[in-house]
């Protein structure tokens, strides 16, 4: 797991150069701060969805994006990624080789949207092409999910601040 986000109640956020626009936050409660994480967790999950990831990559959308605090009411938060999540949004575009040595690669190729990939993957399968190479782009679903979740820290932390005074 690749620490990706690390979120203090003082006010700073440290990111990847993927967030560098998002560096100050207000200060939180612990409290608010569990309830933001979480709420980014779901963000960053339902965001991988959308720019088209698929579940049987691995477990990216189990514990593969996690929010975690050291305990309830910390000051700290962190959000954990597993290390192909982070290679998955910030990958530089290149070429693939899909052979039937890579089965975890030709199994997402016989199951792509474009149907002249499928067609290939499944000459690959078969036996009647040795290999053949598609060109892959990074799905940088990190930002917007993070960016989706910081548009509701406010209304969380005065929501936190009422239930204080009360």
């Amino acid at each position: 797991m690749v620490d990706f986000i690390q979120v203090r109640t003082t006010g700073v956020v440290k990111t990847k150069a993927a967030l560098k626009r998002f560096q100050k936050i207000p200060e939180l409660t612990g409290n608010a701060l569990d309830k933001w994480g979480k709420l980014l967790e779901r963000d960053v999950k339902n965001s991988a969805r959308t720019h088209g990831i698929k579940s049987f990559t691995g477990n990216l959308f189990g514990n593969g994006i996690r929010w975690r605090s050291n305990r309830r009411g910390s000051k700290v938060g962190h959000l954990e990624i597993v290390d192909y999540g982070v290679y998955l949004d910030s990958m530089k575009p290149h070429f693939v080789s899909i052979k039937r040595s890579r089965p975890r690669l030709l199994a997402w190729s016989l199951q792509a949207n474009n149907g002249a990939i499928r067609g290939m993957a499944n000459e690959v399968a078969s036996g009647r092409r040795q290999r053949m190479g598609i060109y892959v782009t990074p799905h940088p679903y990190i930002s917007y999910g993070f960016g989706r979740a910081r548009t509701r820290l406010k209304a969380i932390i005065e929501a936190e601040m009422k239930s204080l005074k009360a």
